[in-house]
């Protein structure tokens, strides 16, 4: 008889959680979208690590040697010395 009460009573705390779990606060699918969105920001976390890494060597390199410097300024922001000009061509498709 003590068996049929521990069995009737394990089925019961079961049934409890299954509900808890499909109608409580923090419901399975709850818990799957919250499992999504951190596996979704650790792929951001570590695209970003990379990112930083990238940037920290470039400071480091224009830091470090100036040739890379003069050629980053030439390059991306179009500085040139007094002897030295700059020649956009039009691509012909803005109007």
């Amino acid at each position: 008889m003590n068996f049929y009460i521990y069995i009737c009573l394990c089925l019961f705390g079961c049934f409890i959680l299954a509900n808890g779990m499909i109608r409580g606060d923090q419901t399975w699918k709850n818990y799957s979208e919250l499992e999504a969105k951190h596996i979704e920001l650790k792929l951001i976390q570590k695209k970003l690590a990379a990112k930083n890494s990238e940037i920290e060597n470039e400071i480091n390199l224009i830091k470090n040697q100036t040739s890379y410097a003069e050629k980053v300024l030439k390059d991306r922001y179009h500085k040139v010395t007094e002897d030295e000009e700059i020649v956009f061509f039009d691509d012909g498709e803005s109007k």
